[in-house]
Parts: C-alpha cells; sequence; structure tokens
C-alpha cells in the first residue's frame, strides 16, 4: 500500500516549456495538487487494494542545452496523510504500519533528483527517464521511472504529464501488512497524472537566489 513513486514526474513538464521559450534561460516548474494511485494485490486472487491521493506537490528547475532538457534539480513530496483506500480503519493501519516510523513520526513521501536529461521533442508526446532517491518512512532508496509528457494545445503553458512503476516494501525495511487474513504482495503497483505549469517570472528569478 506505498504511493512514493509519484512525485518524480513533475520534473518532465519543464522539457517542452523551455522548447516553448526557444532559448536556455532557466526555468521553474511547479505542481500544486498531483493525482496518485496505487494498486496492491493480495494473498487472495479476488481481493486488491487500492488507494488514492491527490495532494502530490513538486518543483523543478531546468534549463535547455542543445537537443536535451537538464533538469538540474527536482524536489516532489506527498504528505502520508493524504493517502486514502476508501476505508478509514484500513487507513489508519496503512499510516501505523507502512509509514510511521520507530519514534512514532510520520514523515512525507519525498523524491529528489539532479542532473536529470531528458531528449526534446517539439510538438511530439515526450518520454523521458527520471532518475533519483525515493525517501518512505525516513528510508532513503536509488528509484526511477519512465514518464510521458504532453502539451495542451488550449493551454501551452500546461503540460499533461502521466507514468507508471512498481515498488518493492522489502526495500524500505516494511513488511508486508495483513487484515483478517489478507495479506498484501511485496510489490505495489503506481500511476500518477497531473499538470505541470511554468511559474511566473518573479517566482522563477526568486527561485534562483
Amino acid at each position: 500500500m506505498n504511493t512514493r513513486l509519484f512525485a518524480a514526474a513533475a520534473c518532465t513538464g519543464a522539457l517542452h516549456m523551455l522548447l516553448a521559450a526557444g532559448n536556455n534561460t532557466p526555468v521553474t516548474v511547479q505542481v500544486d495538487s498531483g493525482n496518485v494511485q496505487f494498486d496492491s494485490a493480495t494473498n487472495f486472487s479476488a481481493v486488491s487494494v487500492h488507494g488514492k491521493s491527490g495532494a502530490l506537490k513538486a518543483t523543478v528547475q531546468a534549463h535547455q542545452s542543445g537537443e536535451e532538457v537538464v533538469l538540474e534539480q527536482v524536489k516532489a513530496w506527498l504528505p502520508v496523510k493524504a493517502l486514502t483506500t476508501g476505508m478509514g480503519l484500513r487507513d489508519e493501519h496503512m499510516r501505523k504500519y507502512i509509514f510511521t516510523t520507530a519514534d512514532g513520526a510520520m514523515p512525507d513521501l519525498r523524491f529528489t533528483g539532479e542532473n536529470l536529461h531528458c531528449p526534446a521533442q517539439m510538438g511530439r508526446e515526450t518520454t523521458c527517464p527520471v532518475n533519483g532517491t525515493l525517501s518512505v518512512r525516513g528510508v532513503e532508496r536509488p528509484f526511477s521511472l519512465t514518464l510521458k509528457v504532453k502539451q495542451e494545445r488550449s493551454a501551452p503553458s500546461q503540460f499533461k504529464v502521466s507514468g507508471g512503476a512498481s515498488l518493492k516494501l522489502s526495500d524500505y525495511g516494511i513488511e508486508r501488512p495483513s487484515q483478517l487474513g489478507v495479506k498484501t504482495e511485496d510489490e505495489v503497483q503506481l500511476h500518477l497524472e497531473f499538470t505541470a505549469r511554468e511559474t511566473p517570472l518573479s517566482a522563477r528569478v526568486e527561485a534562483t537566489k
């Protein structure tokens, strides 16, 4: 029952924005309310656990370099309490057994990445590999995913981003949770969708100080 991969995605929205600008000027891209979904199979084939959140946030600083876009810095985060499965008791168990540390803290899920290179293909859907570090329950591990970005025709400064991947609870030292004999699998499938927007010029200038 995890949803950690999510955040990385924000970064690729910078790619099309840089191309639209037509120069090497650094830009900052922001995501305020991205959607994340997760699916986990269980030891009963007819039972699976689904969850979601619309609270993904991220910021990306990037610039164009030749036929590539360089994502200088990627930061994304998701509050654990924003994840829900549609059942209150199950949500409590998820937060307690998956996301709460030994000292009772419940840190946000966080993704960070630096110096990521994406191909530049103006006017086409762009596929970009994203590699970085994902922190779950305070434990950091290398994490990678592939994202797709599509520019909105009606709003050139907006970009639809989607992606999917899987992760293993055991990689973060998390035991598979169980309830009433139903036990989740170690691997969790993740999917995310969000709209990325370039921040105003004043925000970009402030971000570089």
